[in-house]
């Protein structure tokens, strides 16, 4: 298939065998660009804010949109999947400002303790070993999430984005070894801040 308008106002060209819906390379014609310049286009009957476009021109519940499943033939769907966007001048090494944004002031972090099971108590060494979980939950307003969901175990970070971000480091000083935290996977949780916008402003790390 080839369409052409008239090239004194502007022009473009497509060659395909089947329907141009869907992402395709296209030529565009200008006075500006006589020879034309290329570039990437999806042509589709989709709902900007109620369905995905796939790169075949199909169209699924956005809601569908990286949820760990393929819900487009060709899989689009699941491509881009990042969940933390971080600025230009995000440093991961320094911690993230209190909620006025002074870097100054202290951040304030939720220490939650679970204790799963005791393993061992010996009061002669005065020593005991204690299997738990540690949530350490805080607010960095410096990141933005993308493609959060309803249901919090699709929002875990993978380990490309947890490489981005800041997170608190916690070091048992009373421990044989001082051992710091291991981390093993991100939560984030979000929060209303109006009846229209969703606005993440916190995440839940979770040690072994």
């Amino acid at each position: 298939m080839k369409l052409l308008t008239d090239s004194a106002t502007n022009a473009t060209t497509i060659k395909v065998r089947d329907y141009p819906l869907g992402t395709h390379a296209w030529r565009l014609f200008s006075p500006e660009y006589p020879r034309g310049i290329v570039t990437k286009l999806n042509l589709n009957p989709c709902h900007d804010n109620a369905q995905f476009t796939c790169d075949d021109g199909a169209c699924v519940d956005v809601r569908h949109r990286c949820d760990d499943k393929f819900d487009c033939v060709d899989a689009s769907d699941e491509v881009n999947c990042s969940k933390v966007t971080v600025g230009e001048t995000y440093r991961n090494e320094v911690p993230a400002p209190a909620l006025n944004g002074d870097y100054d002031a202290a951040l304030r972090i939720v220490l939650d303790v679970r204790v799963i099971s005791l393993l061992s108590f010996d009061e002669s060494a005065s020593a005991t070993a204690i299997q738990f979980q540690i949530y350490l939950t805080w607010r960095d307003t410096r990141l933005m999430f993308n493609n959060l969901k309803n249901e919090t175990h699709l929002n875990f970070l993978d380990s490309e984005d947890a490489k981005k971000i800041w997170y608190p480091k916690l070091i048992f000083y009373n421990t044989d070894t001082r051992q710091a935290t291991k981390v093993t996977r991100f939560k984030i949780t979000t929060k209303h801040v109006s009846k229209h916008v969703h606005f993440p402003l916190s995440m839940t790390r979770q040690p072994a």
